[in-house]
């Protein structure tokens, strides 16, 4: 080692601080690389939070502006209280409904009490999960309430083919009937 060093040169002297530069850069490059992979599938976790924070957002805004937006419950009679309340409850978040009431004399001593519901706001769209929930709901809470009529239609216009958001506007018809007395 001695004569490696005894017979160095200047051309010598920069062949060998330029490979030991470059190893030192090689390793911070590497080390560098392997931290920029981390940091790159960190990012794309994070778009992906990012997007299902947005819908969320959304999803509580037309739930907010719904609810500020319906019909006095105190009322209301206790038929259209019971289908609103249970459009507000946990896992159906339909939120306001507007309500078409409506009677029928089926036969003597017996009334059919109608009910058309729909959301409140024009615009509003639900997930089938939450619809077949409100509606589930509606029938497994009281006896006399029967779903008698429904109709959805997916909440954007698509072409025959395509795949939807799974977003669907509803209207329902809702019956209760009681004795006539």
């Amino acid at each position: 080692m001695k004569n490696f060093f005894a017979n160095m040169t200047f051309p010598r002297a920069v062949i060998v601080v330029s490979l030991l530069t470059s190893a030192i850069l090689g390793y911070m490059l590497w080390t560098s690389s392997n931290r920029l992979t981390e940091v790159n599938e960190q990012v794309r976790g994070i778009k992906a939070d990012v997007r299902a924070i947005q819908e969320l957002a959304l999803q509580l805004d037309g739930l907010q502006r719904l609810a500020s937006d319906g019909p006095n419950v105190a009322q209301q009679s206790a038929y259209v209280q019971y289908v609103t309340e249970t459009a507000q409850s946990d896992h159906v978040n339909i939120g306001s409904l507007q309500t078409t009431p409506s009677t029928t004399n089926p036969m003597s001593g017996v009334v059919d009490r109608h009910l058309k519901v729909k959301p409140a706001a024009r615009d509003a769209s639900f997930f089938r999960a939450n619809i077949g929930n409100f509606l589930y709901k509606l029938e497994q809470g009281s006896n006399r309430v029967k779903v008698t009529s429904i109709k959805m239609t997916p909440a954007q216009k698509l072409r025959p083919g395509e795949i939807g958001n799974d977003k669907w506007e509803f209207d329902a018809e809702i019956t209760a009937r009681q004795s006539d007395v």
